[in-house]
């Protein structure tokens, strides 16, 4: 007896373990074929909102009514509703944010203005 095994054992696990691979490889190309189609839906759907917004805000432009357009432009720049899953997915991320806020609060000083240098020495000295 070898203690290699079976050479026919041997190759139906080597077979087995190439459908397994290419099966796994086909669903990773279908997978990566989805969310290349998704970004692209997104991209198209961001671009047409856009170019809509736009049109609207230059038609209300060239209407110069005043009332009418400042209206119009604040309510074009009021952020969409989120969505029940959008607005789980912001809270849940929320206190990761928070985090890095807290630390920027004091900037390196090459960032610091001459005037916020002498409130900190000022805030110091209190």
């Amino acid at each position: 007896m070898s203690l290699a095994g079976d050479p026919n054992s041997i190759l139906m696990r080597h077979r087995n373990f190439l459908k397994d691979l290419e099966t796994k490889k086909n669903q990773e190309r279908e997978e990566e074929m989805l969310q290349e189609q998704m970004k692209e839906l997104k991209a198209k759907q961001f671009r047409e909102q856009a170019a809509a917004q736009r049109e609207k805000i230059k038609t209300l432009k060239q209407t110069n009514d005043p009332e009418t357009l400042g209206a119009e432009i604040e309510q074009l720049e009021k952020p969409p509703k989120l969505s029940e899953a959008a607005l789980k997915a912001v809270t849940n991320d929320a206190p990761k944010s928070q985090a890095p806020s807290q630390k920027a609060k004091k900037k390196p000083a090459w960032a610091v203005t001459e005037k916020q240098s002498e409130d900190n020495k000022e805030a110091e000295i209190d």
